[in-house]
């Protein structure tokens, strides 16, 4: 089967619209909507999940397109979806991807536990809405497949590629360094909304607890995707979403 990247692109929309279905659940409990509204809850978060897989494909196409170019690997799902023969999952760097996401999920808690929490007063006042263990799995797939999608595929890959253009067209470690680096902190400042809603209010502690707590992730998924594949920064950070929002 011919390498078409629209078609891998396709199939990433599809598992995005059905990964943001999955979660609506989860979200139905921890974001509170304007009274109101004109159509339901659900429908509006199904529109959500639309737009997200619209998104998703087109950041997945330019990653797809670009990740070969630079170096950048996702042979696994390549040799799913094109029906290649290839090698699998290496058991190593899975074990490394499981390890790198435990130790960020532990890493995060200790921070905010033994850092932010004796200097953000908001924090002790804080009562996040009480969602089941089985809803929290919900986050997994969208945490773990969509993110990386459209954050790691799609924007670092684009961030790696465009310096590799313009300087000569060979890769160099910094820029891998300055792609994850970059889209690390991105992910950090897209969260400063969810930030905001939970505390009515954005404090420079705050805005420093929320971009720092998101970004340790994203350097470790990064790397992951750098060395190792995207397969497994996926594995990583649905490792990471497990212990955050089903087992802690």
């Amino acid at each position: 089967m011919a390498d078409r990247p629209i078609r891998l692109a396709l199939i990433f929309a599809a598992i995005s619209i059905l990964a943001s279905l999955i979660m609506i659940p989860y979200q139905l409990q921890i974001i509170s909507l304007p009274a109101g509204i004109p159509v339901p809850p659900a429908i509006l978060l199904a529109s959500s999940a639309l737009q997200t897989g619209i998104i998703t494909f087109l950041l997945s196409y330019l990653g797809i397109r670009l990740s070969s170019t630079v170096g950048l690997q996702l042979s696994l799902w390549k040799g799913w979806v094109y029906r290649r023969t290839n090698e699998g999952f290496q058991k190593k760097a899975v074990l490394i991807a499981i390890s790198g996401g435990i130790a960020v999920s532990c890493i995060i808690i200790a921070l905010d536990r033994l850092y932010f929490l004796p200097h953000i007063p908001q924090l002790a006042q804080f009562q996040a809405p009480e969602t089941s263990r089985w809803i929290g799995l919900t986050t997994l797939f969208y945490g773990g497949i969509v993110e990386e999608l459209q954050v790691r595929l799609g924007l670092m890959t684009f961030l790696v590629w465009l310096p590799y253009r313009l300087f000569g067209k060979k890769t160099r470690r910094w820029m891998f360094v300055f792609a994850i680096l970059f889209t690390s902190l991105l992910f950090g400042l897209l969260h400063l909304p969810a930030t905001f809603q939970a505390f009515g209010e954005l404090t420079p502690m705050l805005v420093f607890r929320g971009i720092v707590l998101n970004c340790l992730g994203g350097i470790v998924f990064g790397w992951l995707y750098w060395k190792k594949g995207l397969e497994y920064a996926m594995i990583a950070h649905m490792t990471g979403d497990m212990m955050l929002h089903v087992i802690f």
